[in-house]
């Protein structure tokens, strides 16, 4: 066993594979343990079976490989190293490319003419160290995020990984997009734990101009908290509801036990096991 693809439930198999084609075949441990008594202490047996795949339904969000495979669809700019034809796809037709002039091609596409040595990708005007400090300042300066592309951080990531040498001071600008994204996730907790703060006055957080990659690593833990919202707010609706009359000086009596804790609700605390 080579592989196990949890995305699409594939295993990857190397060597001679028993039987005809399109059948079941049944993968079991060795008859020679050596590998298991290597990995494993004594009296620990290997967990059966090893893996089973989670339906889309079944996940809370996307995978980080699923995001990358929608942002490679995003557009950038070629410089072709020598001629070629015109390649015809579904989306379209792209080129014929001539050398020293510049094309708009889908990610995927200018990553695989790179890795054959037939282009130069262009680096994204906002993928610049000059506009991303920018935008650092912007981030800082305001509560609101700044404006970036929806896969800004997938292009970055696949950019950086597999053109680096196409981009000015690489190192610089990987450094300066961990800052970027370290600011906006720390602006997203902060605006959540505003909205706890204030619970009667505050009903929705503006997050707007968040990428993909980033609202997909917020999600699971922002439907959990505004699920504990949502019931801390009905409990809040309830007591007003059955609470006495307010007396002399509009105070409103409230004795030990249950009905006498806080209606805030810190969902950063790590009794909640959000981290």
């Amino acid at each position: 066993v080579m592989k196990v693809d949890t995305v699409h439930g594939l295993l990857y198999v190397k060597g001679a594979v028993p039987g005809p084609q399109d059948r079941y075949v049944r993968i079991r441990d060795a008859v020679r343990r050596l590998w298991h008594d290597q990995c494993f202490p004594a009296g620990q047996d290997v967990p059966y079976p090893t893996h089973f795949g989670l339906l889309k339904e079944q996940r809370d969000g996307l995978l980080a490989s699923e995001v990358e495979f929608v942002a490679e669809s995003e557009p950038v700019v070629i410089v072709p190293q020598q001629r070629a034809e015109a390649i015809e796809l579904i989306s379209g037709v792209y080129g014929p490319f001539r050398p020293l002039q510049q094309y708009k091609v889908p990610l995927w596409l200018a990553l695989m003419l790179k890795k054959l040595g037939k282009c130069k990708i262009e680096t994204p005007d906002w993928m610049l160290l000059d506009q991303l400090k920018a935008k650092i300042d912007q981030e800082l300066m305001s509560e609101n995020f700044a404006e970036l592309p929806f896969h800004y951080m997938e292009t970055a990531h696949l950019l950086l990984t597999h053109a680096s040498d196409d981009i000015a001071r690489p190192t610089a600008v990987h450094a300066a997009l961990k800052t970027l994204h370290d600011i906006r996730r720390r602006k997203c907790i902060d605006s959540l734990r505003l909205m706890n703060a204030d619970l009667a006055h505050s009903d929705h957080i503006a997050l707007d101009n968040l990428g993909l990659m980033e609202i997909n690593e917020i999600r699971p833990f922002y439907v959990k908290a505004f699920e504990e919202i949502r019931r801390l707010t009905r409990d809040l609706d309830a007591d007003a509801a059955a609470a006495p009359a307010a007396g002399p000086g509009g105070y409103i009596g409230g004795g030990g036990g249950s009905g006498g804790g806080s209606g805030t609700f810190d969902p950063f605390s790590s009794s909640m096991d959000l981290a």
